[in-house]
């Protein structure tokens, strides 16, 4: 899918609101939720989670367990089919992994189904005097680095989030609005939101989420070689299997179809939502067909 990817965190009040949030969340075209609950209720976050993993077997679904250890709170999302789990501690730093981040790289290793978001140079840390470095220690470990700006709501500097992003994936976890996130899409692979799409503590704005998915995707796509980049989606789908072609034929075929290169951009933000819509919608667990772009007539 197109990165970075747009993931709600949903901060639990009740199983019913929880599981409407994350339908929500699907209908606004983002790519998976996070569930964390700050009234002590992990259990009951638990459970409620794995039901809409259940419910929407191909939408991630990840938890963020303050209760826990990191490598409990691992252990638990993975027994429940769980997609994420993140942690602002995972015993990670530009020095290195300490004793829990060793586990959990181990942990990472046995699992890699899952994937980890482990903070560095994260609010409310000691301060972290490389960032880089520490993104680049967690991308060893096969975790997922993420940052965040000084406080809650608050965007990071974003020269920050350019180094940070500049060797791999880089997630951020705080201060993003449709307004602002245009400007760090570029360097990011995952986007947590919460304040920026919010409506209340416990709901999300459909409109405020729906427009900062478009704005990410779109900015995302800004320069980008976007008939290199549809090969490279549709070469490794299910449809793009059957069909055969070499990524170099796509990208010809893909010029000869649709020459100017803003109007292809349109219809793979199109096709990307459509598919992604249809891909959601699934409850037997089938595989990403691919960006519903018809190849039929680009048949040898």
């Amino acid at each position: 899918m197109l990165k970075p990817l747009i993931i709600p965190v949903i901060h639990h009040r009740d199983r019913e609101t929880t599981l409407a949030e994350a339908k929500l969340a699907i209908e606004c075209d983002a790519d998976g939720v996070m569930l964390i609950s700050h009234a002590g209720k992990d259990e009951e976050l638990l459970e409620v989670a794995g039901a809409a993993q259940r419910a929407s077997r191909l939408f991630p679904v990840g938890v963020n367990l303050l209760s826990m250890s990191a490598i409990d709170a691992a252990k638990r999302a993975q027994e429940l089919g769980l997609s994420w789990v993140w942690a602002d501690a995972m015993g990670v730093t530009s020095r290195g992994l300490d004793e829990m981040g060793q586990q959990l790289q181990d942990f990472a290793r046995m699992h890699p189904q899952m994937t980890l978001f482990a903070g560095v140079a994260f609010k409310y840390q000691e301060p972290e005097p490389y960032p880089v470095e520490a993104a680049h220690q967690a991308r060893l470990a096969g975790f997922v680095p993420t940052t965040s700006g000084a406080a809650t709501g608050h965007a990071p500097d974003i020269e920050k989030i350019r180094s940070m992003g500049r060797s791999g994936v880089l997630a951020i976890a705080s201060g993003m609005t449709p307004e602002n996130v245009g400007s760090y899409a570029p360097f990011l692979t995952h986007v947590f939101v919460a304040t920026g799409v919010g409506r209340t503590e416990y709901h999300i704005d459909p409109a405020k989420l729906s427009r900062l998915v478009k704005v990410a995707r779109e900015a995302a796509l800004e320069g980008a070689d976007i008939y290199g980049l549809m090969a490279d989606m549709m070469a490794s789908s299910v449809t793009g299997r059957m069909m055969g072609f070499s990524r170099e034929e796509l990208i010809a075929r893909f010029k000869a179809s649709q020459p100017n290169a803003m109007a292809f951009r349109q219809l793979v933000l199109k096709s990307l939502a459509d598919a992604k819509a249809a891909m959601v919608s699934r409850a037997d667990g089938a595989q990403f067909a691919g960006p519903v772009i018809d190849l039929t007539a680009m048949k040898h």
